[in-house]
């Protein structure tokens, strides 16, 4: 089962669990603003994929390097914990 958020303002160790996070949009449009440790920020525009305008993920959002992210206008994501790649030894 998948979690949803909407807008809001999301803290690492406060209401999510720390970790690695993929953020899928599945309605709306808005910012998703990610602030890292040192306070610096980076928005990005999310949306649904018949919205040509927007980005329809962001995949490795990891609490070792962002404090917390936003969301705002009317967007909805999924958020999920980002799968760990297996690699083979040869």
């Amino acid at each position: 089962m998948a979690t949803i958020l909407s807008v809001g303002r999301y803290i690492f160790g406060k209401n999510i669990p720390y970790g690695m996070y993929d953020l899928i949009a599945i309605s709306g449009g808005g910012w998703l603003t990610i602030y890292n440790k040192e306070s610096e920020e980076d928005m990005i525009w999310l949306g649904e994929r018949n919205n040509g305008e927007y980005v329809e993920e962001y995949r490795g959002l990891d609490s070792d390097v962002v404090k917390q992210f936003t969301i705002d206008e009317n967007l909805k994501v999924k958020i999920i914990k980002t799968q760990m790649i297996a690699i083979e030894d040869q």
